[in-house]
């Protein structure tokens, strides 16, 4: 993978970490709609957190977007709980 400005294949970095957590989250109603009654997601890892300050900014972005926005409405139709843990 070649990192250039903020591009990965000419793609936004913050895009291809949506695209990501938008896969997340048909593997999530996936998994709900299968009787899965519990699912964990970790968003970062000490290799994210290692990532250089674009990377870094791109997940902290679309983590946040997602928890606020995404994750809510899969909690909705599936009267789930979201729980977040960690520092």
């Amino acid at each position: 993978m070649v990192w250039d400005a903020g591009l990965l294949k000419n793609i936004s970095i913050i895009t291809s970490y949506k695209d990501t957590f938008n896969i997340a989250g048909e593997i999530i109603n996936y998994f709900f709609e299968n009787n899965v009654d519990i699912i964990s997601v970790y968003a970062l890892s000490n290799d994210n957190l290692s990532r250089d300050n674009l990377e870094l900014m791109a997940v902290n972005k679309t983590l946040s977007y997602s928890t606020k926005n995404y994750l809510p409405v899969i909690c909705d139709k599936w009267e789930a709980k979201f729980i977040p843990v960690g520092n």
